[in-house]
């Protein structure tokens, strides 16, 4: 039997997180096995998704739950701002899962509130500056936690096109770029967060 894998995609607004999943992990978004509560919520009401966020949140957390407990590999979407989703990580690896994280890392929340704003331009949904704003700080500081959690790991500076700054498979890391994963550990250190561990 294959070992399932649940794979959490994560990073602040406006990373690119939704892009990256449709362009490289469609094998996910085909079978129904990406899970985004923003998407979830425009389904539910594509008008106002805001006022329906906690009831996608719960369809999403329901969805994630079964899933698990049939065992089949999904993908997660989360800008890591709780711990909520660190306990799901944890209790999948319990059940065999393999744990990966895929985190896109944008060095200003100036730039993600830009994008932000470049996404309802072209029909997306909007998330308030203060929100993108404690986001990114606290997706930051919440970092280290879920890369201890996960097996895998692959860290991404995303200000432009993406560029791998970390890989780790295991307790064997591999920092790919020292400058940009520097910049990266001073963002932590700047957001109040410890340090990722090598």
């Amino acid at each position: 039997m294959t070992q399932p894998t649940l794979l959490v995609l994560a990073g602040p607004n406006g990373a690119g997180k939704t892009t990256l999943a449709y362009s490289h992990l469609q094998h996910f978004v085909a079978a129904g096995l990406f899970l985004n509560a923003d998407e979830t919520a425009r389904d539910i009401r594509p008008e106002n998704v805001e006022t329906v966020a906690v009831a996608a949140g719960r369809q999403v957390l329901e969805r994630r739950q079964v899933l698990i407990a049939s065992r089949a590999s999904l993908c997660i979407e989360t800008t890591l701002a709780t711990r909520t989703l660190v306990h799901a990580v944890h209790r999948a690896r319990e059940q065999g899962y393999r744990s990966c994280l895929y985190f896109l890392f944008i060095s200003s929340p100036s730039l993600c509130q830009f994008r932000v704003k470049l996404r309802v331009m072209k029909g997306g949904h909007n998330i308030p500056d203060d929100v993108v704003q404690r986001r990114h700080a606290q997706g930051l500081r919440l970092l280290q936690t879920y890369v201890a959690a996960c097996d895998d790991v692959e860290i991404f500076h995303a200000d432009e096109s993406p560029l791998k700054i970390l890989e780790r498979s295991d307790s064997v890391s591999n920092v790919v770029d020292s400058a940009r994963f520097d910049m990266l550990q001073a963002a932590i250190r700047i957001a109040g967060g410890p340090p990722i561990i090598v």
